[in-house]
């Protein structure tokens, strides 16, 4: 999981996302990293919640 997040992370910086870029494909990309990002504290919370009940 954390490789996946900084994975998602290197690719939204590289196709510079914070700037708002407008060509279709580089938006496209911008919201997959961004849908791992969001969801990343979910997921890494959920893994130490289980890891801590032996799971």
């Amino acid at each position: 999981m954390t490789t996946k997040v900084l994975e998602a992370e290197r690719g939204y910086n590289e196709a510079d996302c914070a700037q708002n870029p407008s060509a279709s494909s580089t938006r496209s990309t911008c919201l997959d990293h961004g849908a791992v990002i969001a969801q990343a504290p979910v997921d890494l919370h959920q893994g130490v919640v289980a890891g801590l009940s032996g799971n």
